[in-house]
Parts: structure tokens; C-alpha cells; sequence
């Protein structure tokens, strides 16, 4: 009984990233996360995402409503899927640059997609799974 409550629990914190890791990077720079603060405007809009994910796919319209009021924004997503990242640019005609990275730095932020990390003046200022307007 102990090592079946044991192994579940091992499951659940693999594939669960609890919400205080997520919000550990409120006040932090983007750098934690592998993206240069120099690259990014002073108010910015990151959309990690993967390019097979129904889910993401169907939040890329929204961002890009929010770009088409002039916010700035940056896709996030792992190497390893350059492939599928070209049909999903090319289906969803997405017009926001795209950073490819490597899983490390975030994947100990996140485990899953979709997230917005939305940064203010070089700092995140908040992290969530859900598109709101900034």
C-alpha cells in the first residue's frame, strides 16, 4: 500500500508542475527563462506554446489579436519540433517571431503548454494558462 501511494504520488509530481514553481518567476527577468530582456519591449506578451497542441492552436488566434493591436509578442517553443512549427506557422499564419529553445531552462518552470508569461518593463509580472488582454 505504501509504495502504490508512493508511486502515484511520484506520477502526479512528474507530470505536475506545481503553481508556486510558475510563480517563482514573478519578478524575475525573462532570462531565467532563456530569453534575452534585450529583445523584448518594455510591455510584452510571451506565448509558450507547442505546435501540436489543439489547445494552443486554438489560443494563436487570440494572440494574434493582441499583436494586431500593435502589443508585442514572442512565441516560445521547444527545439525538437521544427517540422510541425512550420505547418503551424503556415496553417495558422502566425506573424509574431518565434524563439526555438531548448527544454532545460523552462521545463523546470513548466511542464505543460499552453502559458503566457507577461512581462512589464523588463520584469515577468505575471504567468498564467489563460489569453488576457494587458
Amino acid at each position: 500500500m505504501k509504495f502504490s501511494i508512493f508511486f502515484v504520488s511520484l506520477i502526479i509530481s512528474f507530470f505536475v508542475a506545481p503553481e508556486s514553481e510558475e510563480k517563482d518567476l514573478i519578478g524575475k527577468s525573462p532570462a531565467v527563462i532563456g530569453v534575452s530582456p534585450d529583445s523584448l519591449q518594455k510591455d510584452h506578451l510571451i506565448f509558450l506554446f507547442s505546435p501540436t497542441c489543439p489547445h494552443c492552436k486554438r489560443l494563436t488566434r487570440g494572440v494574434k489579436k493582441e499583436q494586431s493591436k500593435n502589443h508585442n509578442v514572442t512565441g516560445i517553443t521547444f527545439a525538437g519540433h521544427e517540422a510541425e512549427l512550420q505547418i503551424f506557422k503556415d496553417s495558422l499564419k502566425v506573424n509574431f517571431p518565434i524563439l526555438i529553445v531548448e527544454k532545460a531552462p523552462i521545463y523546470k518552470y513548466f511542464k505543460g503548454t499552453p502559458r503566457f508569461i507577461y512581462v512589464h518593463e523588463g520584469i515577468i509580472n505575471d504567468v498564467t494558462d489563460s489569453l488576457k488582454v494587458f
